[in-house]
């Protein structure tokens, strides 16, 4: 035991040499590290860095691979838990179970939940797909076709929901395109927009119909998910 230099005093021995040395100018303490940037500071090494408890099978504790760190437990049985103390007890927020689940206050919810955000003032929990995919309020079940009294372009069509709860929205689109020509193939463009609340979503272009011996061809589109909160919603359709 001595001083290394003329900041440095600590310990020597061992194939690391000066494996612990304590910086007197910064008060920083270095394990392998001789100019500590931090009050305790590791070697720049990959592996096991601190162990907790050195257990019969594997050790609890710290260690860094390649791009990534690493917080582990002693046996395959074990969780690794996250939460706080108070006076001495410790208080479970999120764990991972040893299967890989994950226990939010000591729930790992149930077979099709989903987690969720309960916003800042709360803790996340689980809820049920339904309690997220609303269904069966917007009672969009049938087609409902873009009509005008010109070839080009169709009027917009219009369609209104009510949602009672805060809902996920989800639409597909079929257009139907027509050969607008006597003889030979011919080529259309469409351009298919999609309003929700007046703001544009989404545009779609369609090709028209090529080929000499096709009459109509279809396209369809989709999904597009709208979360849309309560009350009533105008989608429109537009097609040019």
């Amino acid at each position: 035991m001595g001083t290394q230099n003329n900041q440095n005093i600590g310990f020597y021995g061992g194939a690391a040499g000066w494996g612990f040395t304590y910086n007197a100018l910064n008060s920083r303490v270095g394990i392998g590290n001789e100019n500590p940037n931090a009050p305790l500071a590791f070697a720049p090494s990959l592996g096991k860095k601190i162990t907790l408890y050195p257990g019969a099978t594997g050790d609890v504790g710290f260690g860094v691979a390649g791009n990534r760190l690493q917080i582990y437990s002693d046996n395959p049985n074990a969780d690794v838990a996250i939460g706080y103390d108070a006076a001495g007890t410790f208080n479970e927020r999120f764990a991972v179970k040893p299967n890989g689940a994950l226990a939010v206050n000591g729930n790992t919810g149930n077979y099709g939940e989903l987690l969720i955000s309960n916003g800042s003032g709360s803790s996340a929990g689980w809820v049920s797909a339904g309690a997220v995919i609303k269904t069966g309020f917007s009672g969009i079940t049938n087609d409902l076709a873009l009509t005008g009294t010109n070839s080009y372009p169709l009027n917009a069509s219009a369609y209104t929901i009510v949602l009672p709860v805060p809902s996920r929205v989800i639409l597909y689109y079929k257009i139907r395109t027509f050969k607008n020509c006597l003889l030979g193939p011919c080529n259309t463009k469409w351009s298919f927009t999609v309003y929700i609340n007046s703001t544009a979503d989404d545009d779609y272009y369609v090709d028209g119909v090529t080929f000499p011996s096709s009459y109509y061809t279809n396209h369809t589109f989709g999904p597009d998910y709208f979360d849309l909160p309560a009350g009533t919603h105008n989608i429109t359709f537009l097609c040019n």
